[in-house]
């Protein structure tokens, strides 16, 4: 093997352990849309590997089908899994899990999107009951199409660290509005 073949060898099989990983997933939390069907919301994430089935998990409160995926990061922050809920077709809500550990790192990349959260009143929303129910110390954004909620104080009353998005559409429905 001459010095240029070798050379090439080399090159291509540093090039092969660059390979993306695809469970590191990115999401701007403004193109989230009550307008997608799954096709679309799975296409944010497309190397992910979705599940997608009935929306028994969390008793249809969502709507009747979620689509999972694992993943190891969001936005370049450790999590571990992603899910998208449909009501209708329409894509009503998302939760992202991470590890306990990160919720200061989530909340600044909540925040490097969607500037400050705020903690006042909170739209009524059936995500409150993800965080400890009505009342509960939650800090939330507002972002194009829907809001951005979690925990104040990292994580919820079952000890997860969880991060949701719903649509304005969904949440008129549920406030009745």
């Amino acid at each position: 093997m001459n010095r240029n073949s070798a050379m090439l060898l080399s090159l291509f099989l540093l090039a092969g352990c660059s390979v993306v990983d695809p469970r590191r997933a990115s999401l701007e939390f403004s193109a989230l849309s009550h307008d997608m069907g799954e096709s679309q919301a799975m296409a944010l994430n497309s190397r992910l590997e979705w599940r997608c089935n009935d929306d028994a998990q969390n008793r249809h409160i969502f709507g009747q089908r979620a689509c999972d995926g694992l993943l190891d990061t969001l936005n370049e922050v450790p999590a571990t899994r992603i899910d998208y809920m449909f009501r209708d077709g329409h894509l009503s809500a998302m939760i992202v899990q991470y590890p306990s550990d990160q919720y200061k790192a989530m909340k600044a990349g909540v925040e490097a999107q969607l500037s400050q959260g705020s903690n006042r009143d909170p739209p009524r929303s059936s995500l409150t009951g993800l965080f400890g129910g009505p009342g509960a110390n939650v800090v939330f954004w507002k972002a194009k199409g829907g809001l951005v909620m979690t925990s104040k104080e990292g994580s919820n009353r079952d000890g997860n660290l969880i991060l949701a998005w719903m649509s304005n559409e969904e949440i008129a429905r549920y406030s009745g509005k």
